[in-house]
């Protein structure tokens, strides 16, 4: 009788068992397929929507081809809400909600000398967290440019002499295209000058450094020794470690935290608190009014009727403090800033209309959060966010060449924004001033403009 009872237990249990396993197998499996529609809905309903391709404005017939590409992973959406001088896309709604704006921040034309490398770094030429999750594809036109990482570069060579139409096409990493960009890149020989040439450099520190005019001088005098003349009233002292003293023959109108504004109004004697000096070089006392007299310079120069080109490497300054998440300030920031350059080189223009006026367009500062926190945290903490003033130099950098950019044939741009390495051309301790490497970078981007127009102009 016992043995019949616990049988009966075994079966008993083992039965209900059996029960529970068949319930939780069917819930199991409609979870799953619950959970997998769920799921499919969510793809479904979040995917962006196909984005037309790019329409680009044809500069040149290209000459052949030489594409290069180099790729990234995690795509990132991006942003294409202006349309550019070289390109036109359409809006995304999806890529809206994000900061990136891929359509590359490139000048109609980009000069260049034979035997001098010049570069185009991704990290410049678009707005984005992480350039690697993206691709970046260069058709150089046959040139045989490299492509690595983080650029496309070029040493072009003698046979190479004229104009070369180059695109920059950015896909996501699926290979959609997302933006793309042609300019005209000139190489150029330019002839050794055999007549005098004046030649002045305006700036904040990056000019008050002394290194990129040391290295600009250096590179003119050695293509036409003794025939180049750096005008200017400043010839400063060294008082910080990466600055540098001037080269005997190196002038210049350079001075830390200065802005487009201050080069066309400060006038403040007693006031001398910005690196001592109480006036713009370039503003006179004139009928008890102070006033913007370029003539007047140049005249106390001795280059009145003489310059032949001035360089502006201006703008950090006026935009620093904008409020990139407010739109309004930041349009705001840049109208003012664009204005006073205005006042600024109209001044140059009627003193010196045949002089080339070249405008460095401002390249971003160092990723390096570290970096930023020391130098600029302190003064607001803000102010330590490097993507923060990434996003603030880049759209100054876009309005530029909207408004400056083919618009007068005197001024010419510079995409320093692109063509100066970020990472290895800057101090490791300092957010925005170049080492050597970066310096020669800015001096042989401005030599080949400047050569060009003195090949032309002193003949």
């Amino acid at each position: 009788m016992a043995r019949l009872v616990k049988y009966l237990l075994i079966v008993g249990l083992a039965f209900i068992v059996g029960l529970v396993l068949i319930f939780v197998t069917a819930n199991a499996q409609r979870g799953g397929a619950l959970l997998a529609r769920l799921w499919h809905e969510a793809t479904v309903t979040t995917r962006a929507p196909a984005q037309p391709p790019a329409i680009t404005t044809p500069e040149l017939e290209a000459r052949g081809t030489g594409a290069a590409e180099v790729t990234g992973v995690n795509a990132a959406p991006h942003r294409t809400d202006t349309p550019s001088l070289t390109q036109t896309t359409q809006n995304d709604p999806e890529a809206m909600r994000h900061d990136d704006d891929v359509r590359p921040i490139l000048t109609k034309e980009i000069f260049c000398a034979i035997g001098n490398e010049v570069s185009l770094y991704f990290d410049g030429l678009v707005l984005a967290r992480d350039p690697d999750a993206y691709r970046f594809e260069i058709d150089d036109s046959g040139l045989g440019g490299s492509i690595e990482r983080r650029r496309w570069h070029l040493t072009p060579r003698p046979d190479q002499v004229g104009p070369h139409r180059v695109t920059v096409r950015v896909s996501d990493a699926d290979g959609k295209l997302l933006a793309e960009a042609t300019t005209r890149l000139w190489i150029l020989s330019p002839q050794p000058i055999e007549h005098p040439a004046n030649i002045l450099i305006v700036g904040d520190s990056t000019i008050h450094q002394s290194l990129v005019p040391n290295q600009l001088w250096t590179l003119l005098n050695a293509w036409s020794p003794g025939s180049v003349r750096f005008i200017g009233t400043h010839h400063p002292v060294p008082d910080l470690p990466i600055y540098r003293k001037p080269l005997p023959g190196v002038f210049h109108e350079g001075y830390g935290g200065w802005a487009w504004q201050t080069f066309a109004s400060h006038y403040e004697p007693g006031q001398e608190k910005v690196y001592k000096l109480p006036r713009s070089p370039f503003v006179f006392l004139e009928d008890g009014r102070p006033t913007l007299d370029v003539g007047r310079y140049l005249q106390e120069q001795g280059a009145r009727g003489k310059l032949n080109a001035a360089v502006f490497d201006l703008g950090i300054n006026d935009t620093f403090s904008a409020n990139p998440d407010d739109p309004r300030s930041l349009d705001a920031s840049i109208a003012a800033a664009l204005e006073w350059a205005d006042k600024l080189l109209h001044g140059f223009q009627d003193a010196a209309p045949e002089a080339a006026l070249v405008i460095l367009l401002p390249p971003p500062f160092t990723r390096s959060k570290a970096v930023f926190q020391r130098r600029y945290g302190s003064i607001q903490p803000e102010f330590g966010d490097p993507w923060r003033h990434r996003r603030v130099v880049q759209t100054l950098g876009r309005r530029m060449i909207e408004h400056f950019d083919g618009h007068a044939p005197q001024i010419k741009l510079i995409p320093m924004n692109a063509m100066l390495d970020t990472v290895d051309g800057y101090w490791a301790v300092d957010p925005g001033h170049p080492n050597e490497a970066g310096g020669l970078q800015i001096a042989a981007a401005l030599f080949a403009v400047i050569a060009n127009a003195l090949d032309n102009s002193t003949r």
